[in-house]
């Protein structure tokens, strides 16, 4: 009798939980809404914000005119180099950074004038059809996984992104070469890609469905890749339609351009010749270096399924404090040496002057709210991370030495910015810098052991993967 008793006493109180749950708790009860409207009376101060908030929008009248006013674009480091480039209406950074890096070195080599571009749609091609093709072998290689797989569906959630990170540069480039602009210019599409992004995105799914089914036919993995094969004749074309049919990396082309003496240079390469004697910048010779708080710092990492091409490596870096790198950085800069590297853009960021700054645009005081965090809370709860990829081109120093800021040269056009530079304050650099490549002599031999120690394996939705798609 007595267990029947708290048999029954357990089933009342279980339906009672559940009852409470089914009966609103935490619902947006008319009490609470009311508690709500009363606790924001319309005094005259909230009147004047509110009034000024729905006309200017939040971010203007956030901005700190005095640190705005503070820093100006004077460097006693200043890098000659090219001209600024425009990514337009893509997500392309991460090339232009890139290339930025080694047009610097053929500008130099050919005497050439700084509006010299390199061909970013042609690199932009060749990375479209490898993440096409990783995509779908992806999606082979984890045929036997439940559609509800955390890894498989990550994967699925974006097949055909315009991000990416260093090594995917290097992976292009060291595949496929690189050419001049004037042979494999621009399109309507290269700097418009949600249109063809989404095209392509569909079909990847639809063919990644195909295989999923055909595996559960019990077709085999070659009989798959010969279907994926074929799905890939379409993502080709699809390509062609929208960027124009590339150059092959070893097809013959023929360079004309004129030198800043008047010089005209005529010479025949191929894409890979080109890469190979226009320029004597070896890629490999970088070393990623990466601040990623949520994970314990001197560790060699790797984030699964982080790459563009298959049979690659995925993105590795050694995880230190951006403290330290930063010393490194100065050093490589200071050498006339450009690096590329990754932040969280669009935090504190002044685009009408170029300015970038640590409590640039202060919300706080504006929304009389509290919005501090943590770099690793930032990281975890998907509040900052980087999203985008510059070089640093310059410095500007105190008489002791100490870098007061940085000259930054981004891809966003020269119609912002100072004619598309940007002066970073130390400061931002210590709060929003989480990625640079460095060359090895830049980087302590203790550091550089680390690369020796098998990497870690970090999950592909980790953050930092998330955040260049």
């Amino acid at each position: 009798m007595r267990k029947n008793f708290i048999f029954v006493l357990v089933v009342l109180l279980f339906g009672i939980i559940l009852k409470g749950e089914k009966s609103g708790k935490g619902q947006l009860t008319p009490e609470l809404i009311q508690k709500l409207d009363n606790s924001f009376e319309m005094s005259e101060q909230h009147r004047a914000k509110l009034n000024a908030i729905t006309k200017n929008g939040p971010s203007k009248l956030a901005l700190d005119h005095k640190i705005n006013n503070k820093y100006d674009h004077l460097f006693d480091v200043k890098l000659d180099g090219p001209g600024i480039t425009d990514q337009k209406h893509s997500g392309r950074c991460w090339l232009f950074a890139g290339l930025n890096i080694i047009r610097p070195d053929i500008i130099d080599k050919y005497n050439l004038k700084s509006n010299f571009e390199l061909s970013q749609t042609y690199s932009f091609f060749w990375d479209k059809l490898e993440k096409s093709n990783i995509f779908l072998e992806q999606i082979i290689s984890t045929r036997k996984k439940d559609i509800m797989d955390r890894s498989l569906q990550d994967l699925i959630s974006s097949p055909i992104g315009d991000g990416g990170w260093w090594t995917y540069v290097v992976d292009i480039v060291e595949k496929y070469g690189v050419v001049p602009k004037s042979i494999s210019p621009e399109t309507h599409n290269s700097k418009n890609t949600p249109a063809m992004n989404k095209v392509l995105s569909r079909l990847l799914k639809h063919d990644a469905a195909k295989l999923r089914k055909m595996h559960r036919q019990d077709k085999s993995v070659q009989e798959l890749r010969q279907k994926k094969e074929e799905m890939l004749k379409d993502v080709y074309r699809i390509l062609a339609y929208h960027l124009g049919e590339p150059l092959h990396p070893d097809e013959r082309f023929t360079w004309r351009v004129k030198t800043k003496d008047g010089e005209f240079i005529e010479k025949e390469f191929t894409p890979k010749s080109f890469y190979k004697k226009a320029t004597d910048i070896d890629l490999n010779n970088y070393i990623s270096l990466l601040d990623h708080p949520i994970h314990k710092y001197g560790q060699h990492y790797k984030i699964n399924h982080c790459k563009n091409v298959a049979g690659a490596n995925d993105l590795n870096f050694v995880n230190i404090k951006n403290d330290k790198f930063k010393k490194y950085t100065a050093q490589a800069v200071k050498d006339s040496t450009p690096i590329w590297f990754a932040a969280a853009a669009g935090f504190d960021m002044s685009r009408e002057k170029g300015i970038m700054a640590a409590g640039l645009k202060n919300y706080e005081d504006l929304l009389n709210v509290n919005l501090d965090y943590t770099m690793e809370e930032g990281v975890a709860y998907d509040i900052c991370i980087p999203n985008h990829a510059m070089v640093f081109s310059g410095l500007d120093t105190t008489k002791s030495g100490r870098v007061r800021k940085w000259r930054v040269t981004n891809s966003w056009g020269t119609d912002n910015g100072k004619a598309g530079y940007y002066a970073m304050a130390d400061g931002w650099f210590d709060k929003y810098v989480f990625n640079v490549i460095l060359p090895k002599k830049y980087i302590p031999k203790r550091i550089l052991s680390i690369l020796e120690e098998e990497p870690k394996e970090i999950p592909t939705w980790d953050p930092m993967k998330s955040s260049f798609r």
